[in-house]
């Protein structure tokens, strides 16, 4: 489950009393409030854990205590970068979604948390998102052998901001939490270790 907050998109006009509208502008927009799209932006990481037609609940700060729900309309296939934001966040992906229990008091313009809802995966083996690594294409994890760390392929099949479901390892085996082949700085520990196991 992933939980988002956004809006509605907004459809007003900086329009005021007494202005005056030149030839083809637009002053209003008359909207259906069954036919009110939401918008928000995701994060490039939780990009594989949004699909089209996956579900999802909505609470709207103006109407509290009612869940509505919908489904993911599109999922944009592009990353948008904001330069002026955390260099180190990545880009984020426009979701758009569709209510399937419109309200006649939604207006544009509302803010809104969405939860979307992912699949349930039952007896999988997790391990913290910090302890996977990717390497020439491929998922791998460092297994504790001896004194020294083994790499070892594993298959993802999920994941989230702190945790990712594997297939591959044995529940119990001990993984570094950092690659242990980078080079350390003398007097430096050794890489913390972990044990594979849990639930996301």
């Amino acid at each position: 489950m992933l939980p988002v907050a956004s809006s509605l998109p907004d459809v007003g006009t900086d329009y005021r009393a007494g202005d005056q509208a030149q030839p083809g502008s637009t002053i209003a927009q008359v909207v259906d409030p069954t036919q009110l799209e939401l918008k928000t932006q995701i994060g490039e990481r939780n990009r594989a854990n949004i699909k089209q037609g996956q579900s999802l609940e909505v609470v709207f700060d103006a109407l509290p205590g009612r869940t509505f729900h919908g489904k993911v309309k599109q999922v944009g296939g592009m990353s948008v970068r904001d330069f002026f934001g955390d260099a180190g966040g990545g880009g984020t992906f426009d979701v758009t979604m569709q209510l399937s229990d419109p309200d006649p008091r939604l207006h544009s313009g509302m803010t809104a948390r969405f939860l979307f809802l992912g699949e349930t995966r039952k007896n999988v083996l997790c391990i913290p998102r910090q302890a996977l690594f990717l390497k020439d294409g491929k998922h791998i994890v460092y297994v504790k052998n001896g004194q020294d760390y083994q790499q070892k392929e594993i298959q993802l099949k999920d994941e989230t901001e702190s945790r990712a479901a594997i297939e591959g390892l044995s529940d119990g085996t001990t993984i570094a939490m950092m690659d242990p082949t980078l080079p350390r700085k003398p007097g430096s520990a050794g890489a913390p270790a972990t044990a594979a196991g849990g639930a996301p």
